[in-house]
């Protein structure tokens, strides 16, 4: 990935076909408002430069899948510009804008516990600067601006780019204390369906392989841990790290697939499929039925792929059916993950 220079940019950017091919050429992306925008940033910061002065360093579009994606970067020495670009700006998205910020924070903590992070909003409407100060957004000026870049080039490396999965992510079976200590987040998406299916109901979650089915399914126990009866079915054999949970959390128990028929469910009030579509066809009627029974008073969740066959028992589309037949009887609903990283999403060392 090969930064842009200011110059660079503004020569090209009102040519669309030019632009396509120097986003290919650095290995960016950028939707087409934000290119709008990010060129209306660009010719204000000029407006205040000497004509003969340039300013390289700006990498676009920045996307790890497991935060907001970054409009602008641009580094420094132990400095860092996040620059949030806003078409229109208004005084609404404030706190939307700010908890994308903390977000992204835990990516440059990745980077240095000493990096200087400097979060900006750009109004390309109004032409305007904020900086977030102390969970605010106050207006700066464009010489404010330029003077935290001290007329100097950007570093030519995307150091958050740079990050790979195995950095940041890790798996609750396998790092439980890390699962444990809360050092991971819901992306808007994951959040917003574990608060539609915090219910009675049934519940179909249906997502590929790296979706975050798991992540909504472990974090719902643990939320739930103390308040109501869990039972959480996963497929395969039970693990160390799952009895190890089960010790803390005293409310959940954990079992696998095969064993489901031994439970006497009537004894909780919300059930936890991990990987539905592997149930056997006795298991998934079982619990079928039962959540016919109890849809009213109980909360089931499954959460599958249907495009997964690991193997003859597995059957997605039969789940999801299963799941419909529930929505249209408006017993329950069913809700689709965006694809997304897999294992768990859990931070390291924060």
């Amino acid at each position: 990935m090969t930064p842009f220079s200011l110059r660079e940019y503004l020569a090209i950017s009102e040519n669309p076909a030019l632009l396509n091919d120097a986003l290919k050429y650095h290995r960016m992306t950028q939707k087409s408002k934000e290119s709008e925008d990010f060129r209306a940033f660009l010719s204000v910061l000029s407006e205040s430069l000497d004509k003969a002065k340039d300013i390289d360093g700006w990498f676009l579009g920045t996307d790890l899948g497991v935060v907001p994606d970054f409009d602008v970067l641009w580094y420094g020495q132990k400095f860092v510009l996040n620059i949030n670009l806003k078409h229109v700006w208004l005084s609404t998205m404030s706190k939307k804008t700010v908890r994308t910020f903390k977000t992204q924070a835990r990516i440059f903590r990745l980077l240095s516990p000493d990096l200087l992070v400097c979060n900006i909003v750009f109004d390309a409407h109004e032409k305007t600067f904020f900086k977030l100060e102390n969970d605010s957004l106050i207006e700066i000026s464009v010489n404010y601006l330029l003077k935290l870049m001290n007329g100097k080039n950007g570093l030519q490396q995307n150091q958050v780019a740079n990050l790979s999965s195995s950095s940041f992510l890790i798996s609750p079976l396998t790092d439980t204390e890390g699962f444990l200590s809360d050092k991971y987040w819901l992306a808007e998406d994951q959040e917003s369906i574990k608060q539609g299916c915090s219910q009675p109901g049934v519940f179909g979650v249906q997502g590929k392989a790296g979706s975050g089915k798991s992540l909504i399914a472990f974090d719902l126990a643990k939320s739930l841990n103390g308040k109501k009866n869990v039972l959480f079915v996963f497929s395969g054999a039970i693990r160390p790290a799952h009895k190890y949970l089960e010790t803390i959390f005293a409310s959940v128990h954990f079992v696998p697939a095969k064993s489901v028929g031994k439970e006497d469910l009537d004894k909780y009030d919300v059930l936890i499929v991990d990987e539905a579509q592997r149930l056997y066809d006795e298991q998934r009627k079982q619990i079928a039925q039962w959540a016919e029974e109890n849809y009213s008073k109980k909360t089931v969740l499954f959460f599958y792929d249907v495009d997964q066959a690991l193997g003859p028992k597995d059957a997605g589309n039969l789940m999801h059916s299963l799941c419909t037949s529930f929505e249209r009887r408006k017993k329950g609903k069913v809700f689709f993950l965006k694809k997304g990283f897999d294992p768990i999403q859990v931070f390291k060392h924060l």
